[in-house]
């Protein structure tokens, strides 16, 4: 990440982020509309306390 900092992005690269972010907003906005798959939503699983 320090050389980004340093020169400049290619087309490839910048391409690649926005990309990257645009499909994080559509799963966000997916979830927030209410239509993300009940299956692939991650539960808290409660366990049982450690014994020694």
């Amino acid at each position: 990440m320090s050389r980004w900092t340093r020169r400049r992005w290619t087309r490839t690269e910048a391409a690649v982020a926005l990309a990257v972010i645009a499909l994080a907003l559509v799963f966000g906005l997916i979830e927030w509309a209410g239509y993300w798959p009940e299956a692939l939503t991650a539960t808290k699983v409660r366990r049982a306390p450690m014994r020694f």
